[in-house]
């Protein structure tokens, strides 16, 4: 569909001659023969010809809505997002492809959630069950300012996944591996997440919590960073090493998020799986954003400030929590 502008600057600079007299319709060049380096600047352009094309744009972009959703629905039937590795849905392609303004919209929109949920769990207090009352009257009260950095902990860890989940298959084709290794790179990822998980709450339990989420970010930093410098066998070890980190700290998150908010544990679990993922549609924007302007190698490395961010923000969670206690 051509684009409106052009459509009326065809129209009218045909329909004008050089003297300023109209030379008829059946003189009108068609829209298709009109590029946009044919435009004129709007400043040099009459009012009436400006609200022309205002008119114009509204019926054109009713309508390009229109064939765009048209078009959404027969690339998710056939699922299209498919084609591109480490690619997990539809609306992860068109964060990628078409820009992040839905993300950018849910974002506040779930902070603002998650802030009126906070604020009415401390007016509202639940009720104490049997079994738990003498754990809240041990003195145990909750600090929100530690949950809240918890969540700032689980923000950097799923900012760095999502976005290394994203660009790792891509970023091993364009170093010269095959399409084969970098989708095993990917399920080998995936599979040490889970086998981390499976470990990593156990481990807490013998070792202490933090201790487990403090070493899990900087060996997440240090495989990312052996990553991005080696190849072959070291390389794929970096792979199952930052894998296995970041599931190791998924369950101790949550049980330390519990800790700093007790009197309602299942509030404090909600704000980690919830609003501590929202930055993980971020990351592959800003990633992707860099590898635009320069090199997807550059922009992976700008991935080793999360887990330091992590850090930063673990150490917090531990300052508040003891100042509470």
């Amino acid at each position: 569909m051509p684009h409106p502008v052009a459509m009326i600057g065809a129209m009218t600079d045909a329909a004008t001659g050089d003297d300023g007299r109209s030379t008829g319709p059946d003189q009108v060049t068609g829209p298709d023969q009109v590029m946009w380096s044919d435009l004129a600047e709007p400043a040099g352009l009459p009012t009436e010809r400006l609200e022309a094309e205002l008119v114009s744009h509204a019926a054109w972009e009713a309508t390009g809505l229109a064939r765009m959703l048209d078009v959404l629905a027969e690339y998710d039937r056939r699922d299209g997002w498919s084609r591109w590795i480490g690619c997990l849905g539809l609306q992860q392609w068109l964060s990628w492809q078409c820009g992040l303004g839905a993300t950018a919209v849910l974002i506040p929109l779930s902070l603002t959630t998650g802030l009126l949920m906070a604020r009415r769990m401390r007016v509202v207090s639940p009720p104490r069950r049997p079994d738990r009352a003498a754990h809240a009257g041990a003195g145990h009260a909750g600090s929100f300012a530690a949950l809240l950095a918890m969540v700032l902990v689980v923000g950097a860890r799923s900012y760095f996944q999502q976005a290394l989940m994203t660009y790792l298959p891509e970023w091993l084709r364009t170093h010269g591996q095959s399409l084969a290794l970098a989708g095993a790179a990917l399920s080998l990822f995936m599979v040490a997440v889970s086998v981390g998980s499976l470990f990593g709450g156990s481990l807490s339990d013998r070792v202490g919590r933090l201790p487990v989420i403090m070493v899990s970010l900087a060996l997440m930093g240090a495989g990312h960073w052996l990553l991005l410098r080696t190849t072959g066998a070291p390389q794929m070890g970096a792979v199952l090493l930052i894998g296995l980190m970041i599931g190791a700290s998924f369950p101790v998150t949550i049980v330390l998020a519990q800790e700093a908010w007790p009197q309602s544990v299942g509030f404090a679990s909600a704000m980690v799986m919830g609003i501590g993922w929202l930055p993980a549609g971020l990351g592959a924007w800003v990633v992707g954003q860099v590898a635009d302007a320069s090199t997807l190698t550059a922009g992976l490395r700008t991935l080793t400030l999360a887990p330091a961010a992590g850090l930063a923000f673990a150490a917090l969670y531990a300052l508040l929590h003891r100042r509470k206690h």
